[in-house]
Parts: C-alpha cells; structure tokens; sequence
C-alpha cells in the first residue's frame, strides 16, 4: 500500500452570541466506492483560534447620564492552542467509530467507506453574550488502502508481476 493522505485546512472568523451553538464543526472527507481495508499512520493538527469578548453593555444605575456603559469580567481574549481533532469512520454497513488526535499508534479496519476529519472549537465560552473569532487550523490524516485489504495488498507486493498495470495506476485509490 501507498500512504496518502487527508488534509483539512480552516481558515475562518465570525460571530457568535448567546442563544446559538457555541461549537464550530467542520470537516474534510473521503469516499471509498466499494468499501475498503484502511491503515491508519497519523493524526495531527497545528494552529490556533482567537476568541474576542465583543462589548456587553448594562444601563447605568443614576450615576449620571443614564447612559449605557461597556461592561466586561473576565479576559477579553483567550487564545485556543489546541482544537479537538478527530476522525468519523463510517462502515460499509453504515456504523460509525471514531479516533481522536493525536493518533499514536497505527490501527487497521476494514469495510471502510467514509473517512471524516474534523475540526472542532468552542467559540462561546461560559458566562460571555458575544465574541468575534478568528481560526486559522490544519488538521491531517496519513493513511494507507486497498480494494483487497492489506494482507493482500502485502502479497501483491511480494509478487508484483501478479499486479495488472491497470491496477499499478491506480495504486489502490479510489475512483472519482
């Protein structure tokens, strides 16, 4: 098998207030046609997402003016070093499992048909109405497959005369 690879790359800012969900999910996908073996290597991610407090106000309360006043408590911005990253593997039969990153170790499934790598950051801490945020994530999955599985795919290139040309092209990727 070749090692390939899936990358995920946010870049992205926006506004979020109190009352919508205060989680950002987004991801990147594969399809296998039919469902395949698949040999997991790697997971990793770099990156950062800023979330800014925007100005939550209160009345003031008869110290002249009767204005408002900008009120805030806590820090007005919190740096997120370290987004969740995962994978959402659906079998052919339509179950899921999922890995976190950082992947450690290699681990190998079979009658894969989707891979999903995801990204995913709070932008609405506890206790704040409002925040601006700015996300710049790369996330990546290296990982190994094949119609036949790996231990054929071990044999194949025991014997590589045993392989047609046409599958030598293809290199076990699936088709677009």
């Amino acid at each position: 098998m070749s090692k390939r690879w899936l990358n995920h790359y946010l870049v992205t800012s926006g506004t979020w207030a109190d009352g919508q969900s205060d989680l950002v999910d987004t991801f990147m996908s594969i399809e296998f046609t039919p469902p395949t073996d698949v040999v997991f290597h790697e997971t990793a991610h770099s990156g950062h997402v800023l979330l800014t407090r925007s100005g939550e106000t209160s009345s003031s309360h008869g110290h002249g003016g009767g204005g408002k006043s900008t009120v805030h408590t806590g820090p007005t911005t919190i740096v997120i070093a370290d987004t969740q990253i995962y994978l959402n593997i659906v079998s052919g039969d339509g179950s899921a499992r999922y890995l976190s990153a950082p992947l450690g170790v290699s681990v190998e499934l079979s009658n894969v048909k989707t891979i999903e790598l995801h990204i995913v950051f709070y932008v609405g801490p506890p206790a704040w109405k409002k925040s601006e945020y700015k996300a710049v994530v790369n996330a990546h999955l290296v990982f190994d497959s094949s119609p036949g599985g790996a231990k054929s795919q071990t044999k194949a290139a025991e014997k590589p005369a045993a392989r047609s040309r046409k599958e030598q092209r293809r290199g076990g990727r699936p088709r677009s």
